[in-house]
């Protein structure tokens, strides 16, 4: 077989390339393929460094909160205040309106708040304290009555009626 039939008829030039054109040539292509190569392998380890640093800063993603007991001591101090009744449910309202809004921007901020009751064992930081400044910063706790609160009346009707005063007496 001849040049000119693997041609198709189109007639091939048969110049000569110079030594230093076909070595620029072949220079070309290997080292900026691995230039890219080794400019993508940096800026990869680079992200995965600071992804894996951003995560060792990352705060607890699971806490609890003694909902319950936050409840509780609400409940039993607007019980020994002197609120009148009508005002109490109002109180207690907003309240519990705080306590959700406090909890719910834990969860915002890439939290999983479990109820203390719910966890079974492991170190799981506890955010009740810090939940109970952030509501009573905005809802001051309910003062309880001097006298003539919920609860003295039921001790003096105890010791009135011939009842305990719950010391055993």
């Amino acid at each position: 077989m001849s040049d000119a039939s693997l041609d198709c008829g189109v007639p091939i030039s048969r110049e000569p390339v110079s030594a230093p054109l076909a070595r620029r040539q072949r220079r070309k292509g290997p080292p900026v393929l691995a230039l890219m190569v080794v400019v993508a392998g940096l800026a990869w380890g680079a992200w995965t460094t600071r992804a894996i640093l951003d995560l060792r800063r990352a705060p607890a993603p699971f806490v609890k909160v003694q909902l319950g007991g936050l409840v509780a001591d609400y409940v039993r101090a607007q019980a020994r205040s002197a609120t009148p009744p009508d005002q109490m449910g109002a109180q207690t309202q907003a309240f519990m309106k705080l306590l959700d809004a406090a909890l719910a921007r834990e969860a915002h901020a890439g939290r999983v708040v479990l109820v203390s009751e719910a966890v079974a064992g492991g170190s799981v930081p506890d955010i009740t304290e810090s939940v109970r400044r952030e509501v009573y910063a905005k809802m001051p706790a309910p003062r309880t009555a001097v006298d003539g609160g919920t609860e003295a009346r039921m001790r003096d009707w105890l010791i009135r009626d011939g009842g305990s005063d719950g010391a055993g007496h």
